[in-house]
């Protein structure tokens, strides 16, 4: 399955996975779903919820989840080229906005597993390496 086979919505869904997947998210805790005619990935952790809208489709829920198993079982079965994958990920909003993505995750409480605590304390960093007390 090529890059221009898979509908805009759907490639942003998959980049989306890959970008949980790659911050450490197993994937059963990454859900997708259609609700009135926009495209969505829903990660589910921590007791804690984070959906990011990923396109506009003109289909019903069924047909949604029909193609976006389709794309899925391609991607699983490794049918999608690795460069279309790439173009993939490098175009979805969450690796193009990485800081802005991985940001509003933690201010939402997810802790980032691939990370470990993501946002360091001035406690955890030895004395004298703090920019503030630099000279």
């Amino acid at each position: 399955m090529t890059y221009e086979e898979i509908h805009p919505a759907l490639r942003e869904c998959l980049g989306y996975f890959e970008a949980f997947r790659r911050l450490g998210f197993p994937p059963d805790d990454i859900y997708f779903f259609l609700h009135r005619g926009v495209a969505y990935a829903k990660l589910m952790t921590q007791g804690r919820e984070f959906t990011c809208s990923a396109g506009l489709m003109d289909c019903s829920s069924e047909d949604f989840m029909s193609e976006w198993t389709r794309v899925g079982n391609a991607f699983n079965a490794r049918e999608i080229p690795d460069p279309d994958m790439r173009r993939i990920c490098s175009e979805c909003q969450a690796f193009s906005n990485s800081v802005v993505f991985m940001t509003s995750l933690t201010v939402k409480g997810i802790v980032l597993p691939g990370l470990g605590n993501a946002a360091p304390r001035k406690k955890n960093i030895p004395e004298g390496m703090l920019a503030s007390e630099l000279n």
